[in-house]
């Protein structure tokens, strides 16, 4: 009796090996909890504490030109119920969130999986991406306690006019607790959920780079491109995959502007054009010089906001002289892999906007009227302007060669009369005087908040040097009123730049107290001036008479923070 007991068990558990064997699942139970590795796949994942993300990164090599991957989830059975599959077709990569049904991979009618990187080269392909540890989409497997991971034993062949389907044969893990294993508590650079500002594709150093902010109810698109032979188009589009996806679409042939437009795609055709109630589309600042286009787009900023995912994040796929169209402006597949980013803080890529006048000779008439009135504000209710714009101003900054004999505005004391009128006087035009009309310095904007506008004044020569004013603190009554810039002779001689005077020993007055703004205001231009150097890989040191000289420039600033200018700008201006 126990012979034919022990012969049953036996035969029972070699009937169950032999069962599970011809389904070619093997269960593993690895020590390293965060990743699995076969011959010619491996992958890794961890956990994004800020996004509450899974970011994987799965490695897969195959002979086959058209071939696909994948990693498969379920929390019991023998197969897995939630697939992510990623493809390589024609030599463009593409991702699937689907599930599997009967051996097959159909795509979920709503994605939840974030396409973060990819690169296919020598028959290597690398993809990076990321789902949510907890999802809402009831075909999705839960991954915050247990789950089973499924593995391919194989990477699969695409065959033309087959679908996919996930590997009967496959291998399996069991992984837990993957928010405490597999945590990364550092934010890595390709996971952009969080609440960062992300405004550009890349650095400055990108040769194809677009960059994206907000202006009132659009979005301003700016684009620098390398120009190429034939006929190529680049295309910014919102959405998380290519089967569905709203794109703006710009056309350019031979490096030249043709036309732009907009473009939808859906279940992964080729894209078609459409038109989108109450979005306007426009173009500006079209330019092409020295083998580089650049231009800027202007569309409403509800073609962004209306895509915004689940974690009110913005999915943006940016493609810059991806592709080829036809003579009919018809597109052809993508030729380079699109960069995916998610803009989780629009808002944040807005631009203060600078008011600055600029006046055309050929035309006699200027671009921006400053309205001028009387005012009554005293010196400590005076707000210090936004410091200067550091990249633009240092690299268009002249050389110190070149610097010309250009006067600050010198404030001068104005009486208050008690009626003084409280609406703008008439703006001053260009053709009521010569000469060039400086409100302020071109890189800022006039003084915010100082209650008033200033007193007009007309434009007159002043050659005299030699009496540099001294600026006094009078009561409330007093009015700081900036005389406007004199004319520039043509035949001024090169100087270094003229900053006012005083007689006391300091240069600023025997009674003199620099206002309690000044010391931020300083710091934190400087601490611009300072990372500019370090991107730069230059010395302070070496272009800090540009700073200053930019500083001089802003109205108030050598008087009202006269003590700490000339601290900082004393040796570099030999003031």
């Amino acid at each position: 009796m126990i012979r034919f007991v022990t012969f049953f068990i036996f035969t029972s558990f070699l009937l169950l090996f032999s069962f599970v064997n011809s389904r070619g699942i093997s269960t593993h139970y690895s020590t390293d909890k965060c990743s699995y590795s076969l011959p010619n796949y491996s992958i890794n994942w961890s956990f994004d504490e800020l996004s509450n993300d899974v970011v994987f990164k799965l490695v897969a090599k195959s002979n086959f030109s058209n071939f696909y991957t994948s990693i498969g989830f379920g929390n019991s059975g023998s197969q897995a119920t939630d697939v992510i599959a990623v493809y390589v077709r024609s030599g463009q990569i593409g991702l699937i969130d689907g599930k599997n049904v009967d051996e097959e991979i159909e795509s979920d009618e709503r994605t939840n999986v974030q396409a973060l990187q990819f690169d296919y080269q020598n028959n290597t392909l690398t993809a990076q991406f990321a789902r949510p540890l907890e999802s809402i989409d009831s075909s999705d497997a839960d991954l915050t306690d247990c789950a089973t991971f499924y593995f391919p034993a194989e990477n699969a062949e695409i065959i033309s006019g087959s679908s996919l389907s996930f590997p009967f044969t496959s291998k399996t893990l069991r992984v837990c607790d993957i928010s405490l294993n597999c945590a990364v508590k550092s934010h890595t650079e390709v996971v952009k959920r969080a609440e960062e500002e992300v405004c550009e594709s890349g650095g400055e150093s990108e040769k194809n780079r677009v960059e994206w902010k907000i202006e009132g109810e659009n979005v301003r698109f700016t684009v620098n491109q390398n120009t190429k032979k034939g006929r190529w188009y680049t295309a910014i589009g919102v959405g998380k995959s290519m089967e569905d996806l709203n794109m703006i679409v710009i056309f350019a042939e031979n490096g030249n502007w043709k036309k732009q437009g907009l473009y939808r795609t859906e279940g992964y055709q080729l894209p078609q054009s459409y038109e989108q109630n109450n979005i306007e589309l426009s173009e500006e600042n079209v330019k092409n010089v020295n083998g580089k286009l650049s231009y800027d787009i202007l569309i409403n900023k509800e073609f962004l906001t209306s895509r915004t995912d689940e974690n009110g994040c913005i999915p943006l796929q940016i493609a810059v002289v991806a592709g080829q169209y036809t003579p009919k402006f018809e597109i052809r597949k993508h030729q380079s892999t699109p960069q995916s980013f998610s803009v989780c803080n629009l808002e944040g890529c807005g631009v203060k906007k600078e008011e600055t006048v600029k006046t055309n000779d050929e035309e006699n008439t200027t671009t921006k009227e400053i309205p001028i009135a009387i005012s009554t504000t005293t010196p400590a209710s005076i707000e210090i302007p936004s410091t200067p714009k550091i990249v633009e101003d240092l690299e268009d900054a002249p050389k110190e060669s070149e610097v010309k004999t250009t006067k600050t505005p010198i404030l001068e004391e104005v009486e208050a009369s008690g009626n003084e009128p409280t609406t703008p006087i008439k703006p001053i035009e260009d053709n009521e005087s010569s000469g060039e009309l400086l409100a302020t310095s071109t890189t800022q904007k006039n003084i915010e908040n100082i209650g008033s506008q200033l007193e007009e004044k007309p434009l007159t020569e002043d050659n005299n040097n030699d009496a540099p004013q001294q600026q006094q603190q009078e009561t409330s009554t007093t009015t700081l009123t900036p005389k406007v810039l004199p004319i520039i002779d043509s035949s001024t001689t090169t100087k270094e730049a003229n900053i006012p005077q005083t007689s006391s020993s300091s240069g600023c007055g025997a009674d003199h107290e620099d206002l309690k703004v000044c010391e931020s205001y300083f710091s934190e231009y400087l601490g611009k001036v300072t990372s500019w150097s370090e991107r730069h890989n230059m010395k302070v040191a070496s272009h800090m008479w540009k700073a200053c000289t930019l500083l001089s420039q802003v109205q108030h600033v050598t008087t009202m923070c006269c003590t700490l200018f000339r601290q900082t700008c004393a040796t570099h201006l030999n003031l």
